[in-house]
């Protein structure tokens, strides 16, 4: 016989959600999505594996992201999932695509950070209504090429 202890295990600490999150985590570590649970598998389904293809989806198509996980996920789950999401780390990577006078900046999750327009670099929030339209549309086409 011994005295009483206590034993200390490390059990459901692997899944832990991280905060901030990263992006090349597993869809599952944001919060409300568990692992190999409904959500989980519908997002897999829809090749939705990462946080950054969740938070891609997120700005190309909110939409189809929310149908996805359809009514199971209450609004109020919904709000907790991506305002985790958002605290995400993006780095300083770019896609950059680029056309015969024009290149445009996105960063890793296809949000516009700049434009360059015959030589002159634009922040977003600088660009005229008319080249804004037109840097919208660019994004619009090499955002759904990054989603193919």
């Amino acid at each position: 016989m011994t005295e009483a202890f206590v034993v200390k295990d490390h059990y459901g600490e692997l899944y832990k959600k991280h905060h901030p999150p990263m992006l090349g985590d597993e869809v599952w570590w944001l919060e409300k999505i568990g692992k190999d649970g409904a959500f989980h598998k519908k997002l897999a389904y829809e090749e939705v594996n990462t946080v950054q293809d969740f938070l891609k989806m997120l700005v190309v198509d909110p939409p189809k992201l929310r149908n996805i996980l359809g009514p199971g996920m209450s609004e109020k789950m919904w709000d907790v999932t991506i305002k985790h999401a958002k605290t995400c780390v993006m780095g300083n990577k770019y896609y950059i695509f680029q056309g015969t006078n024009y290149r445009i900046f996105l960063n890793p999750i296809c949000q516009l950070v700049k434009a360059e327009i015959n030589g002159t670099t634009y922040p977003i929030q600088t660009l005229s209504s008319i080249n804004r339209v037109l840097v919208l549309i660019l994004n619009l086409m090499s955002t759904q090429s990054i989603m193919q």
